[in-house]
């Protein structure tokens, strides 16, 4: 099987209500727990809000300042047969319904040839 990440735009939800909150919570880790019970989910987590651009020799404090969609603010990784299986896994996930979020195939961890 192959690894997949996927990046989810976005940091907040439509509705933030502790109750809409739990809700969400609690699907999620349902999902979470039936892939990780078929050996599909490899880890995933939120991204803190601080970040800095580093380009070649410059620092650019918090800038280049994005959109809201654009914002990514977490990641999962997944294991799939191919593409298409991660996309139709990014389906069942309840964080779809909310956030956009990209599917890319992770390349081979490269310590796998030392």
């Amino acid at each position: 099987m192959k690894e997949f990440i996927l990046l989810i735009h976005g940091d907040s939800y439509h509705d933030e209500s502790p109750q809409a909150l739990e809700e969400h919570m609690q699907k999620y880790v349902e999902w979470m727990k039936d892939l990780k019970n078929r050996n599909l989910f490899v880890k995933g987590n939120r991204l803190e809000n601080d970040s800095r651009v580093v380009r070649p020799k410059t620092i650019i404090g918090d800038g280049p300042y994005v959109e809201p969609k654009e914002i990514i603010g977490g990641y999962i990784i997944l294991r799939a047969n191919n593409l298409g299986e991660a996309e139709e896994l990014v389906l069942t996930c309840p964080l779809s319904n909310e956030f956009f979020i990209t599917v890319k195939p992770l390349m081979p961890d490269p310590s796998e040839f030392i």
